[in-house]
């Protein structure tokens, strides 16, 4: 699963980035090291109308379009498995033309070690702002819009702290995930684990363990 990522790099330099057009009405947001879920976060989408790309902060744990009870009642996944993507009620429509980048500098992993957790920074070789394969939806109710990161198997690198590691997709796949359009053949051929021969990790304070904590320190490589 991916349950913390670190969103610090600053606005511009995710519209440089992601090859946005303009950053238009999008409130700015601290730089944040430690971003739990129900936390609102940027995320990079596709207009199909005026065809190109957009960035905007939506919360992290998807509420569908077609949910009627009270919010508090949602289970809000932050989390989408790429094998059942496509079929599951909740992000089946989200896969097919609701699908986003969630820019991120780095994400977590947690090692069982002696009786407590360990977190491990995970991120591409000598990439400071890579992108999640990510699923948006807009909750018409309470005007709220929520994303979701999907996983898939981990690759050498995660799978001895976890079972499941977040897509990390490369730029050159940007444009065909993002796109509406995309046969869905295509996208899911996506959807597998980034290579481990081009991934870092190392463990890092174990801060990170409470939501609470958040700043710089908290990448710094453990002693």
């Amino acid at each position: 699963m991916c349950g913390r990522f670190v969103q610090d790099a600053p606005v511009e330099a995710i519209v440089h980035r992601f090859g946005i057009p303009e950053r238009g009405g999008v409130p700015e947001l601290p730089a944040r090291y430690n971003v739990p879920p129900t936390r609102p976060a940027y995320v990079v989408g596709y207009n199909p109308q005026k065809a190109r790309r957009g960035l905007a902060v939506m919360n992290w744990g998807l509420v569908p379009r077609w949910w009627r009870k009270p919010l508090k009642e949602a289970t809000k996944p932050i989390n989408a498995t790429a094998e059942g993507i496509a079929e599951k009620p909740t992000f089946r429509e989200p896969f097919r033309s609701r699908r986003c980048l969630v820019p991120v500098s780095g994400f977590y992993e947690w090692e069982k070690r002696s009786g407590t957790k360990v977190p491990h920074l995970f991120r591409p070789v000598g990439d400071d702002l890579f992108a999640l394969a990510g699923v948006w939806d807009y909750w018409p109710e309470g005007k709220l819009f929520t994303f979701a990161v999907v996983t898939t198997t981990p690759n050498a690198v995660v799978e001895p702290l976890h079972d499941r590691m977040p897509v990390v997709l490369p730029p050159e796949a940007w444009e065909a995930w993002l796109d509406p359009g995309t046969p869905l053949a295509d996208v899911k051929a996506l959807l597998r684990p980034f290579p481990a021969d081009r991934m870092t990790e190392y463990p890092v304070s174990r801060l990170v363990n409470s939501p609470k904590n958040d700043g710089p320190e908290l990448l710094v490589p453990a002693a």
